[in-house]
């Protein structure tokens, strides 16, 4: 039988042996095609392992970062909250004089963790949420909870030297409640500040 020796085209007989054979011929560019096919997928592979790399890089980063800011506060100071993209930073310690925006002499030591807190994400855009209860006229309240997250974003920026572009304000007054206006104690939780840390911006969500 022939003996088969690769050629530019395919296979061919060599003469020595004797006899015919042949096979299907394969053309060079077909063999680049197969090379580029595979060198693609593994491509592809390889941007998928380094995208899942990453991704588990900045969760770590993230938990560590909410790990420290964790140590930073007392139980009754800070609830943390954490939500796709974002953290949100319930200042459960910090209030305000009825009907009134003016910072308590107390709320220094609070805001000043706040503003550490927030120095572990550099990138992040930050807001000052206002909320209120439903007590009273909700226009009042919008502008009640709009001056009291003022008067916290006036005094981040202090703390912090933050540029006004990144550290944004915001009133909602009565529209978001997280509990019921028809007690006292859930009037109470429903005025509040919150802090928006949007981890989102800085490449790691949550």
């Amino acid at each position: 039988m022939g003996r088969l020796l690769a050629s530019g085209k395919g296979f061919a007989t060599d003469p020595a042996f004797g006899g015919t054979a042949t096979a299907p011929a394969i053309d060079q560019s077909e063999l680049y095609f197969l090379g580029a096919s595979q060198g693609g997928i593994l491509g592809g592979a390889t941007s998928e392992r380094d995208r899942l790399l990453m991704k588990q890089a900045s969760e770590q980063r993230l938990g560590e970062q909410i790990s420290a800011m964790e140590q930073q506060f007392r139980p009754d100071e800070v609830r943390i909250i954490q939500s796709p993209g974002k953290l949100i930073l319930r200042l459960t310690g910090l209030s305000f004089p009825p009907g009134s925006a003016q910072l308590e002499r107390s709320a220094g030591s609070l805001l000043s963790k706040v503003g550490q807190a927030i120095a572990l994400f550099p990138r992040a855009g930050i807001v000052v949420e206002g909320h209120t209860d439903s007590t009273g006229d909700a226009e009042s309240n919008r502008r009640l909870s709009e001056a009291r997250a003022q008067a916290v974003q006036s005094r981040l920026m202090t703390e912090l030297a933050l540029p006004a572009g990144r550290l944004q304000a915001l009133g909602y007054g009565e529209d978001r409640p997280i509990a019921s206006n028809d007690t006292s104690a859930g009037r109470k939780q429903n005025r509040r500040i919150d802090i928006v840390i949007k981890t989102a911006d800085e490449g790691a969500t949550p």
